[in-house]
């Protein structure tokens, strides 16, 4: 979503070890981002949210994150982390920014596209930048495909004219109430004025479709998210109070393309 920077930092009488500068409110669930509202994120906390595929893992700093849990999570040096993010104040990292790691471990990614660093962390005494690998995923994709294509796009293709297909997804809320938050999504759908929208990640939701979220309602898949990456979803609810009590839920929506 369309986010205003906001970045915090930790001052002497927080008694963690780098703690997160956050700029993405809406993976709290719309809470707001305080010393007082922190809380750190524990080390399995963090390794549930890691994901992980044939090229090796990825993991996207979330507030509450500490660097010395994303550290144990990833089995990373700290030392190695503070180095190769950048970081001058360890009491100090972004939300949404994100580290790759090849699956031997071998080399660490920062940042994503043409921003994307690599460097060989092999040897935790030195820390040398490399040439960033190149995934495998769609090589792998191209030659399943022949196999489940046919099938698979003509089903999807009938229920789109229709009554669309069933999603499994994890849902969180925001508000366009919170002071953080621009009344404009990424598509420049005004929040005051039409406030049933959810973001979604395009690649698996299009923009412009009709969501149907249960218990909810009717949206328009309107908006994106850094974090809303995958099968996850954000729903847009104008009630500061409901967006907070709506928390992390597991749900089927509907998908009208």
């Amino acid at each position: 979503m369309n986010i205003k920077k906001k970045i915090f930092i930790t001052g002497a009488s927080i008694a963690f070890s780098g703690i997160l500068a956050f700029s993405n409110p809406s993976e709290a669930s719309a809470a707001e981002y305080t010393a007082e509202t922190w809380s750190a994120r524990t080390v399995e906390e963090i390794k549930q949210d890691i994901l992980e595929d044939e090229n090796g893992s990825k993991y996207v700093f979330t507030w509450g994150d500490t660097l010395s849990a994303i550290a144990a999570a990833t089995e990373v040096p700290l030392n190695t982390l503070v180095e190769v993010n950048n970081i001058s104040n360890a009491d100090m990292i972004i939300a949404g920014n994100s580290i790759s790691l090849s699956s031997d471990h071998k080399v660490m990614t920062v940042g994503e596209g043409e921003d994307a660093r690599s460097y060989d962390v092999s040897k935790e005494e030195e820390v040398v930048e490399v040439e960033t690998p190149v995934e495998v995923v769609e090589e792998t994709v191209v030659e399943e495909a022949p196999a489940i294509e046919e099938p698979v796009v003509e089903e999807v293709a009938t229920q789109s004219t229709s009554e669309g297909y069933t999603l499994t997804v994890e849902a969180t809320a925001y508000s366009t109430n919170q002071p953080s938050l621009s009344d404009y999504t990424y598509t420049g759908i005004n929040l005051r004025q039409n406030p049933n929208v959810i973001a979604v990640d395009p690649s698996v939701i299009p923009l412009g479709s009709t969501v149907i979220v249960p218990g909810y309602g009717t949206y328009t898949a309107g908006d994106t998210g850094s974090a809303i990456i995958g099968n996850r979803i954000d729903v847009h609810i104008t009630d500061l109070n409901s967006a907070w009590a709506f928390g992390r839920q597991q749900m089927e929506i509907t998908v009208i393309p």
